[in-house]
């Protein structure tokens, strides 16, 4: 549990800084007093890179006292391969993260001066949200999800396929190879992009629906809050239709695939920075808007996603240091439901369920009947470990693959 309290220490000392990002003293003091001389720093690193947080820590651990840092002697690799020190490993991860940040904001740009001559794009998630960090170059980046919506889809696709020297072709934009239940995945530049036409999965049909209503009625009809990459102003989400989709999308990957803590501190920060009803510490962002709770309850609501937002918001207060007056319908009872097994299954998951270890009795490598015998106890797993947290959910989940799976192993069509 020492390791597990440092974790955390240092995740709050990284993202609670100054005005210039630079971590405060009373935070560096409260982490130096847990670490003791000598530390093994190669399984805490090799957590925060696991939950895709290494870029954003590295300034905190390199802060350190002398005596607390990580060791910066060369070491090997399990297979004897020459490995540089530990400090070195921070410094090279951190200044990737800077390549990678820059060339997005070349690219972004350019993609969406294209688009908006066929749509009304909107950057989601991670770039957005990365403006929201004390240091948006450190957090660790992916695709470019943009949302064009479901009128403007099959133009904005045309665009980036022009842009990439292929010909426009219509049956590639349906659902396929190409293009599952919400967008199109291509890429530009060299960076992976996804065109989005809905913002939720259509596997679970009432919950799409919703969702998809509460878009059309938030994420382009309010304002939306500007951020200027590359020189250019780009669209972020109106803040009335993000403050929720960030949780929903988390909870999306918590009960499906694994959360992870970056998007948990995505989620943290996205609430600490408009908790002010639209008065945003970061001037990088105009226009910020604010969201209504009551708009914010009835669509948790209506997804049935009220309880675990009261669940998992204990994470963002015990291990994160939100203030409880910074998040909506914040409830301690409930909050405290997530500091055994749920954070426990959060932590072991890694960012976006990469790092999860797979059940003992896991479907992989094997066939036939047994195959399909595995498949179930793990989809009868994952039911009994989420049902408490997202009982519409399981349910769903449980009917729709219990159904699916039966169908493949009759060859029922």
């Amino acid at each position: 549990m020492k390791d597990q309290e440092i974790f955390f220490a240092i995740i709050r000392a990284s993202i609670w800084t100054d005005a210039k990002g630079r971590p405060t003293q009373d935070r560096m003091d409260e982490l130096a007093a847990l670490i003791p001389v000598g530390y093994d720093w190669g399984p805490m690193i090799e957590a925060f890179r696991q939950h895709a947080l290494l870029g954003v820590v590295a300034n905190v651990i390199l802060a350190l006292p002398e005596d607390k840092r990580p060791s910066n002697e060369p070491t090997q690799t399990a297979d004897g391969r020459p490995q540089a020190g530990l400090q070195d490993q921070l410094l090279t991860h951190v200044a990737a993260l800077v390549r990678q940040r820059f060339r997005m904001r070349q690219v972004i740009p350019e993609l969406f001066a294209e688009l908006e001559k066929v749509s009304h794009p909107v950057l989601l998630k991670g770039e957005g949200l990365a403006e929201l960090y004390p240091k948006s170059a450190h957090r660790s980046v992916g695709d470019i999800d943009v949302y064009v919506g479901p009128r403007d889809f099959e133009s904005a696709c045309a665009v980036v396929d022009r842009l990439n020297g292929l010909e426009p072709d219509p049956a590639r934009y349906l659902p396929g190879p190409y293009v599952d239940g919400q967008h199109y995945g291509t890429e530009f530049r060299g960076l992976e992009v996804e065109l989005h036409y809905r913002v939720a999965d259509p596997e679970f049909p009432e919950f799409c629906q919703t969702v998809m209503d509460w878009t059309d009625r938030t994420l382009l009809y309010e304002a939306c809050p500007v951020v200027d990459l590359g020189g250019k102003p780009i669209h972020l989400p109106a803040v009335q239709f993000d403050v929720a989709y960030v949780f929903l999308h988390l909870c999306k990957h918590v009960f499906f695939h694994g959360g992870g803590l970056r998007q948990m501190v995505d989620w943290t920060l996205y609430l600490h920075s408009y908790a002010n009803k639209g008065k945003l510490e970061n001037q990088e962002i105009r226009n910020p808007g604010t969201y209504d709770e009551e708009k914010l309850r009835q669509i948790l609501e209506q997804t049935d996603h009220l309880y675990p937002w009261q669940v998992l918001s204990g994470i963002l207060h015990h291990q994160l240091g939100l203030p409880v007056d910074e998040i909506p319908f914040y409830d301690e009872r409930l909050a405290r439901k997530s500091q055994g097994e749920v954070l426990q299954t959060i932590l072991s998951d890694g960012n976006l369920g990469k790092h999860k270890a797979r059940p003992r009795y896991s479907s992989a490598g094997t066939h036939g009947l047994r195959r399909i015998v595995l498949i179930f106890r793990e989809m009868i797993d994952r039911y009994f470990s989420k049902r408490s947290l997202f009982p519409s959910f399981s349910r769903a989940f449980f009917r729709k693959y219990f159904t699916l799976g039966l169908r493949s192993h009759l060859h029922i069509k």
